[in-house]
């Protein structure tokens, strides 16, 4: 995650965070509390986002380095 955009605009306020696909799984592993752990939608959307992305890359992913 090197690219990180911050929108500072009154009422527009958010974040862009760029992923790399091979670090998708450990964040993934990461956030492996449950859904039912999260007390915010937000959490719960997140990990979706990165199941969906993590299905999406896994062909063409390799395998990160440690």
């Amino acid at each position: 995650m090197e690219r990180i955009y911050m929108n500072r605009r009154p009422a527009e306020q958010r974040i862009h965070v760029e992923i790399e696909a091979a670090e998708i799984r450990d964040l993934l592993a990461d956030l492996a509390l449950g859904e039912d752990a999260y007390q915010h939608g937000a959490a719960r959307q997140l990990t979706e986002i990165l199941r969906t992305a993590d299905h999406a890359f896994a062909p063409t992913v390799p395998a990160k380095e440690s």
